[in-house]
């Protein structure tokens, strides 16, 4: 790794799973040695006992395995969601033959504003709790708590839902780690009622990803149903950041957020000018600057369920190791749902 990249851990264990034959895999069961197995980086670490290495190898294992059905993966996840909007869209599960039988059959399309995610069917509020009021104690929570569940939801469906009550963005952000995008957040401020609070959601792991997240006791669980995700989760690598607790955090956190592979997480990022990627943790620290300096009452909460929780505590983490005071002053609190753990001992 390089030196720049170096700068922001004082120690690391990172797996690469797409390394190893299946040879190479057998013989980490066969010898502690770690600087012999090119697919380990632990420049700290030489040894390893036995158990260890059956933990290791089993997670490689896993990860292969989950690859090889990524097909099945998606199909299972695009046919729930597509059969359950199928049913909605066509006035539920009786009326559905009638609408087939007199061509009047509507097709669900996933950017429209009427389809919904899992998350949505099994929890279907739109509104916030009207018992409960701002300044009322249970009220941030509240917010925070109908923004984490519409961080699983399309652009098109925010917008509809809910720009009418709260001006919301919606945006994507680059993972350099897998090429493609994987994080979703959005900023929410309540015009209505709370003009100077503003609450950044980030997208956390959809239902059916649940089913694989057993081994979330010593790891954690990346966004959406992806097999890249699937494989974070059985990922044990995990970085020490430095000026942070002794705590190791998991790799899969810091490359959701932006992670880099040649530039690691520098306080600025410098990037090409024909580089168009967005990175969510400087893109999103970008926003609040701005939207904070417009408004110099304002101040801001970070919220998610599951993984979108992880990242709200990471971004708070990585706005204390670039030494951001300012962005610090402002932030009111951070509300976690469902989080799992981050770091381990």
């Amino acid at each position: 790794m390089s030196s720049e990249e170096n700068s922001f851990y004082d120690d690391c264990f990172i797996i690469h799973p797409d390394d190893p034959s299946y040879f190479d895999l057998f013989g980490l069961l066969f010898s502690s040695k770690l600087g012999r197995r090119r697919f380990i980086d632990c420049p700290h670490q030489s040894n390893l006992s036995f158990v260890r290495r059956w933990i290791i190898f089993v997670s490689i294992l896993l990860q292969k395995l989950t690859l090889s059905m990524r097909i099945p993966l998606i199909l299972t996840r695009n046919v729930l969601e597509m059969s359950l909007n199928l049913v909605s869209w066509n006035g539920g599960l009786f009326r559905l033959p009638f609408r087939l039988m007199t061509g009047k059959l509507e097709w669900p399309h996933k950017s429209s504003a009427k389809f919904r995610s899992l998350m949505a069917f099994i929890d279907p509020r739109v509104e916030l709790d009207d018992k409960i009021k701002p300044g009322d104690a249970k009220y941030k929570a509240s917010l925070c708590m109908m923004s984490a569940k519409f961080s699983y939801e399309n652009e098109a469906y925010i917008k509809t839902n809910i720009m009418e009550h709260w001006k919301m963005k919606f945006y994507e952000f680059w993972n350099d780690f897998e090429d493609h995008i994987t994080t979703e957040v959005f900023m929410m401020q309540d015009t209505l009622s709370n003009p100077n609070l503003i609450v950044v959601a980030f997208r956390g792991t959809e239902p059916l990803q649940l089913l694989w997240n057993s081994v979330e006791t010593v790891t954690a669980a990346p966004p959406t149903i992806q097999p890249h995700d699937l494989r974070a989760n059985l990922d044990l690598s995990w970085y020490k950041l430095k000026h942070m607790a002794k705590g190791k955090i998991h790799s899969g956190f810091i490359k959701a957020l932006g992670l880099q592979k040649n530039n690691g997480f520098p306080k600025e990022l410098r990037q090409p000018t024909d580089d168009r990627r967005d990175f969510t943790y400087y893109t999103r620290r970008r926003k609040l600057r701005q939207v904070l300096h417009e408004n110099r009452e304002a101040r801001f909460i970070l919220t998610g369920h599951r993984l979108g929780g992880a990242l709200a505590i990471l971004f708070a983490a990585l706005l204390m190791l670039h030494e951001e005071a300012w962005l610090l002053e402002k932030l009111e609190a951070v509300y976690t749902f469902g989080q799992p753990r981050i770091m381990k001992k």
